[in-house]
């Protein structure tokens, strides 16, 4: 849809995922807000879209990925 190149990389947690976005190993990630929020408060990283239907209560200036022209949900 975005025409983005990406590999799927299976982590057992969220935590093993976060670990290689913050040391470069992986550029993005999909993962769920309440594990992300510390390094979300300390601007190691930044949300991109929302992967559902609506928007987050907590974040209600980020888009879905469908607002964006990206129908995944």
């Amino acid at each position: 849809m975005t025409n983005a190149r990406a590999a799927i990389v299976s982590h057992e947690g969220g935590g093993d995922l976060m670990i290689n976005v913050l040391n470069g190993t992986l550029d993005m990630g999909v993962g769920e807000v309440e594990e992300l929020r510390s390094q979300i408060e300390s601007g190691q990283v930044r949300l991109l879209a929302v992967l559902g239907d609506k928007r987050l209560v907590k974040f209600p200036e980020l888009q879905t990925a469908k607002e964006q022209g990206v129908n995944v949900s």
